[in-house]
């Protein structure tokens, strides 16, 4: 272990000793309820840009643990308008706030998108998203990678799939498919999500052994002291001929709380801006969650969860094939026990199981494109992919003198298996059988431990340490020996480490400002692919690669500087940061034929976010957003592949008590900056996009919600798309959203 790794390593308990000397944490007790004195449930409640969060519970209560001060305070819900309050702890009255919260249609933060269907009035709730890609798009640290209509990949700050930790509630899960057809984000829908949660670098202690920060989908449970409800929205488009229909049941009464949610959706081939038909894009997709809670005492509670998400018949244009069917089922059980102890504030016990299945052929496409297509011509490839998580989780929050404190204790099991078949056209030629992940068993095993506390008045530190140790093995001994052949190395047994460590200092000048500089230091693990595939296809590069056994993590330093200003009218956000990556896994010749990953060099990435919010009056309100990425390997002179285009955006929005109107536009510059050395990326043209929301409340049950997307019927790429796939063209869609209860 170097001198660097062990002082990061040591850093918690370190400060831990040092802070026993600092002002000590007042609690600040609170509500957050609706006008008329309901309470809201799931509302979050931070302090500016710090780590400082907590989510109202079933009676809309909420408690924070901060030193004794002035702050800027801000309670997001969904459904609602967000809500700022200066308060003064050094004042005994400002420990027990109330806060009320006026209706909206709902709110999202780069931070933290909060989308769910908990707010008492649900028909003001994100009904209007009919996918969580939708969402994911409201970001300014993330974009998508697109290879369908369906389904697409996030990417943060351009890290890609393996480098950007993906969780939902806090559960590893890996995906099933080796052309990356089924992201973790697709297994959720919006009635189901309660908020996303974006970590944009990787000063953070929950995140995964990766570089790129993290994406924690943070789904729905049952709610205590809720009476039946019953929402239903349904939704058309007409780009595709998209039909969504989503619908949830809830009900909580004493000890026992259920909750129910049902979600499918649909499309035919989409239409690109010029009026072409994308073949092979139409999708099928059901999905189900079920969840129960129950109090067995009146600090105990025990949760459990069920998803399941089965998809059918998906289209694949920027790829040689489709999904013919994927299967996610999800489950965990937990007990949350919060002790009448001043130091212990919670222990939380979760125990979880996830498994996907994906199969995917080229059944669809004609003989014609089999016969004559670049890779692998004359053959149908029906290929299936499997993964299988059993994990524990054990989290501890503690609150000692002036410190809060959190450790979190990991296991979980990974196992990944794939393979495929080559059937040739020509009767003569004999069909083949190739395993492409030798069923990988990986036993990973972490610590985390994350603290928080003041420094003085004005000044407050948030440190962080992780260490994660990965014991992997190829179960199938003869896609081993297949491996090991082709890549010519060993693929015996072998255990790696990770660590990861961050500090950030935030300073309050004001009431109204705050500024957070984070130094952070992490290391990331090679995926399954990278380290064990065998003979998988690059849409992108047009190359076969094999998996490199041998291949060590990657390190990154990252450095941040986030600033934020906000006032009753006016709101600005930036972030600023740079990150300098070593021994980055990249692509390398084996062959005339193949190529494999190696720890090749260095990389630098730098860019800026930017939010900004202005209230004109009551009803009228202006926003926009910026986002720029550089990104360059270093080693080779060379772009970084997938590096976003420049984004702007632009709204003006208007909220009358019935209605309301939402002018947006969007500018993509041209990406000129393109990976030519190991990638032959090509260069893609910028555009402006304009669109148009409207909502209408017609009763207390009924809501319609419509507008219409690329008003103009741009034809455009993103830069991020795979295989030179065009977006939707013009898009006009509507929504019919039910309260009853």
């Amino acid at each position: 272990m170097s001198t660097t790794e062990r002082t990061l390593f040591l850093a918690a308990p370190l400060l831990l000793i040092f802070a026993t000397s600092l002002h000590s944490l007042s609690s600040v007790q609170g509500l957050v309820r609706t006008e008329d004195d309901k309470p809201i449930v799931g509302a979050v409640i931070r302090i500016d840009s710090l780590e400082w969060r907590a989510v109202s519970d079933s009676v809309g209560s909420f408690e924070l643990f901060l030193p004794p001060a002035s702050y800027r305070l801000h309670c997001i819900a969904p459904g609602y308008h967000p809500l700022a309050r200066t308060i003064d702890l050094r004042r005994e009255s400002t420990k027990l706030i109330i806060l009320e919260l006026r209706p909206s249609l709902n709110f999202t933060s780069d931070e933290l998108l909060v989308v769910g269907q908990r707010a008492d009035d649900e028909r003001e709730s994100g009904q209007a998203v009919a996918s969580i890609d939708e969402l994911m798009a409201g970001s300014a640290a993330l974009r998508l990678i697109r290879r369908a209509n369906f389904a697409a990949e996030a990417s943060l700050r351009g890290y890609r799939a393996g480098a950007v930790a993906v969780t939902i509630d806090g559960m590893q899960i890996a995906a099933a498919c080796v052309d990356h057809m089924d992201p973790i984000t697709s297994y959720v829908e919006p009635n189901n999500l309660e908020r996303l949660e974006v970590k944009r670098n990787a000063g953070d202690a929950d995140n995964a052994a990766s570089v790129g920060g993290g994406i924690n989908l943070v789904t729905q449970g049952a709610s205590f002291d809720q009476p039946l409800r019953l929402t239903a929205a349904a939704g058309l488009a007409s780009a595709a001929g998209a039909r969504d229909l989503q619908t949830s049941i809830g009900y909580g009464a004493g000890p026992l709380a259920l909750r129910g949610s049902f979600a499918s959706r649909a499309a035919g081939d989409y239409r690109t801006g010029d009026g072409m038909t994308v073949k092979n894009s139409a999708y099928d997709k059901y999905n189900v969650k079920l969840d129960a809670a129950y109090r067995i005492a009146p600090n105990t509670t025990l949760r459990a969860m069920l998803l399941g998400d089965v998809a059918y018949d998906i289209g694949y244009p920027a790829l040689l094939m489709d999904t013919r069917e994927a299967q996610a089922l999800m489950s965990s059980a937990s007990c949350e026990w919060r002790p009448d102890i001043e130091i212990l504030r919670s222990l939380k016990t979760k125990l979880y199981f996830n498994r996907i299945r994906h199969w995917m052929d080229d059944d669809d496409r004609s003989r014609e494109e089999i016969r004559t297509r670049a890779a692998m011509p004359g053959m149908t490839m029906p290929m299936f992919g499997s993964t299988q998580t059993i994990g524990l989780i054990e989290q501890a929050s503690l609150i000692v003198s002036d410190i809060a404190l959190d450790l979190k204790a990991e296991y979980h099991q990974l196992q990944a298996f794939a393979d495929m078949r080559m059937l040739p056209l020509d009767e003569n030629i004999a069909d083949m059988y190739l395993i492409n992940i030798a069923d990988m068993h990986a036993d990973n095993y972490a610590l985390a431990a994350d603290l928080r506390m003041p420094l003085s008045k004005t000044l407050l530190l948030r440190t962080n340490a992780r260490a994660e140790l990965s014991a992997r093995r190829l179960q199938h001994a003869d896609g081993r020996l297949t491996l090991e052949a082709s890549a010519d190395v060993k693929a015996g047994p072998r255990s790696m480490s990770a660590l990861r460590g961050s500090a950030a200092l935030s300073w309050l000048p004001t009431d109204h400002q705050s500024l957070t500089a984070t130094l952070a230091f992490a290391q990331g693990l090679p995926t399954q692919l990278e380290q064990y595939g065998f003979f998988l296809y690059n849409v992108s590069d047009g190359w076969f690669y094999v998996g490199n056994p041998e291949l060590d993590k990657e390190r990154a330093w990252q450095a941040e500087i986030a600033y934020s200003l906000e006032d009753e009218r006016y709101a600005l956000k930036s972030n600023l940061f740079i990150h300098h990556l070593q021994d980055i896994i990249s692509a390398v010749q084996l062959n005339d034929q193949f190529r494999s990953y190696a720890n090749a060099g260095e990389a630098l990435k730098y860019g800026i976010e930017l939010e900004a919010q202005l209230k004109i009056d009551e009803v009228w309100e202006l926003r926009s957003g910026f986002a720029y990425l550089f990104a360059h390997n270093t080693s080779i002179d060379d772009p970084l592949p997938f590096t976003p285009q420049p984004e702007a955006k632009l709204a003006l929005r208007f909220r009358g008590e019935t209605y309301w109107l939402d002018f947006s536009s969007r500018l993509l510059a041209d990406q000129n900056r393109v990976a030519t050395v190991q990638f032959e990326e090509e260069a893609s043209k910028g555009t402006v996009l304009f669109g148009f929301q409207a909502r209408y409340q017609i009763n207390d049950h009924l809501a319609l919600n419509g507008g219409i997307e690329n008003i103009f019927d741009r034809l455009y790429r993103e830069h991020l798309n795979i295989g030179g796939l065009l977006n939707q063209g013009r898009n006009a869609f509507l929504r019919l959203a039910l309260v009853l209860e």
